[in-house]
């Protein structure tokens, strides 16, 4: 093989290992993480590339203690969950630093402070144009009862699953 030959196998592998890293972690956290469920609050957007999505935020987005943080703005925040009386998991507490002696019924999240809140990567879920009404009105009749599945990994990763709007799920 000429080095041209083996320069451009080699420019091929690495742009396919590069598309390949881009869903590697929410593929990760879908195989082997521990299924949580969160309480949300959503909106309905519409993205002009994705189509319609819900941008929702989390009652975990805004910690009481966010002022602590040194510098509030692409901060690494950890947030500790566990089981809470209802269907959602409740956070415990909040770290700058991957958490120490974390119960064995709880799951750490990692999420980035934005400056005023946490984004976990769980902030839009897209969903066809066709369901968009549907899930319009179940949004305006329960805004109060919806509900997030979503996979979280040892590394503290996670992948939305479904959108639990009262008694119906829309899967992801």
């Amino acid at each position: 093989m000429s080095r041209t030959t083996v320069a451009f196998i080699l420019a091929v592998i690495v742009q396919l290992g590069i598309l390949a890293a881009v869903p590697a972690r929410h593929i990760h956290a879908l195989m082997t993480g521990t299924p949580v469920v969160l309480k949300t609050a959503p909106v309905d957007p519409y993205s002009i590339m994705s189509g319609y999505y819900v941008t929702l935020s989390y009652d975990i987005s805004i910690p009481p203690e966010r002022h602590k943080w040194p510098d509030r703005t692409h901060t690494t925040i950890y947030a500790t969950l566990v089981k809470g009386d209802g269907p959602a998991w409740k956070a415990v507490a909040f770290s700058t630093d991957w958490p120490t002696n974390v119960p064995a019924d709880a799951v750490v999240l990692k999420g980035e402070s934005d400056g005023w809140r946490i984004c976990y990567g769980l902030e839009a879920y897209f969903l066809p144009e066709t369901m968009r009404h549907e899930v319009a009105n179940s949004l305006s009749q329960h805004r109060d009862s919806t509900l997030v599945d979503v996979m979280v990994d040892k590394q503290g990763h996670a992948a939305l699953v479904r959108l639990r709007i009262g008694d119906k799920a829309y899967e992801y």
